[in-house]
């Protein structure tokens, strides 16, 4: 669950990542919430999105979300990751995000014998780039 809590401990204070935010809405009651960074890819800058919180199938924040990152910033191209079905990833795809060639590998040690199952089927995870991102 993304919980302020959580937020603040994974994003606000991650030392030297920089993280930045961009709300829609009301900031003090917002209809969503993107977080992301900017970092050098080679001779290019990336703008990573890690979260966009929006409300379930709200897809026209999500995609409001999307361009003001693009707005906030000066990079070259813009990244996100998203759980399959997630309304952040339907408005990603209508926005013209396109997938890439090549998927990630993830290795994953399960600890107890009940969770094998869940570790092989990752559309169980719903998992976003601010979930697979290691600092």
């Amino acid at each position: 669950p993304r919980s302020l809590p959580y937020l603040r401990w994974r994003y606000g204070e991650a030392p030297g990542l920089g993280y930045r935010a961009v709300v829609e809405g009301d900031p003090e009651r917002p209809d969503g919430l993107a977080i992301f960074r900017v970092r050098p890819r080679g001779s290019l800058w990336e703008a990573a999105v890690a979260e966009a919180l929006v409300r379930p199938g709200d897809r026209a924040t999500a995609a409001r979300l999307l361009r003001r990152v693009v707005r906030a910033v000066r990079a070259d191209h813009l990244t996100c990751s998203f759980p399959p079905g997630s309304t952040a990833l339907g408005a990603a795809r209508r926005a013209g995000f396109l997938p890439a060639p090549a998927g990630i590998t993830l290795v994953a040690l399960p600890l107890a014998d009940e969770l094998r199952e869940v570790a092989r089927d990752l559309g169980r995870w719903a998992l976003t780039l601010g979930d697979l991102e290691v600092f």
